[in-house]
């Protein structure tokens, strides 16, 4: 049987098409809270969803919830290559350095 993070790795999965690879927490307390912290790339501040019933409730939360968020849109990556930084156009628009 999966433990809870590879099912909820499963759903982030099925949600936005892409594999979670980095680090997620899940809490359950005595009052059925369940809380996911999924820190993306922030290790600091990660993104928490936070639900109150039973697993199967907790589940279906996070995959709406992510649909909400349109986590579906985010994309992250490594790179070794240093990125130039932003600098503002003339109408004072935010671009791209390159």
């Amino acid at each position: 049987m999966a433990t809870i993070e590879e099912e909820i790795k499963q759903i982030i999965k099925e949600v936005t098409n892409r594999e979670y690879i980095s680090k997620l927490y899940i809490s359950h307390d005595k009052d059925d809270i369940w809380t996911l912290y999924l820190y993306l790339n922030r290790e600091l501040i990660p993104l928490v969803m936070s639900v109150q019933g039973d697993e199967q409730r907790f589940k279906d939360f996070v995959a709406d919830e992510m649909k909400k968020r349109r986590l579906q849109e985010v994309k992250y990556w490594k790179t070794d290559r240093e990125l130039p930084a932003l600098e503002c156009n003339s109408d004072g628009e935010l671009e791209l350095g390159w």
